[in-house]
């Protein structure tokens, strides 16, 4: 996924942003795809994974990292995770 493509779904407010907003977002299956920061938290990373598995949610891991993922989302702060609503 381009970082052009995550800017679009930003402005159609389809982005749920940040870790425990995504695992909610999985628990509820609310969400259609997670993006990964290429530095994601190893431990977090794995509680996300976990539950995008159950649910059988693609997971796609970007070669951005928190600090750009955040800067593409106009955001004044890192991002490591990001849900797609459906």
């Amino acid at each position: 996924m381009t970082t052009e493509e995550i800017r679009k779904l930003l402005e159609e407010g389809k982005l749920i942003i940040g870790h425990n907003e995504t695992v909610h977002a999985l628990e509820s299956g609310s969400a259609a795809k997670v993006l990964l920061a290429q530095n994601a938290p190893a431990a977090q990373r794995g509680v996300v994974e976990e539950y995008a598995q159950m649910q059988k949610t693609p997971v796609v891991a970007l070669e951005v990292s928190n600090t750009a993922l955040g800067t593409v989302c106009r955001k004044p702060f890192a991002i490591s995770f990001i849900a797609v609503r459906q």
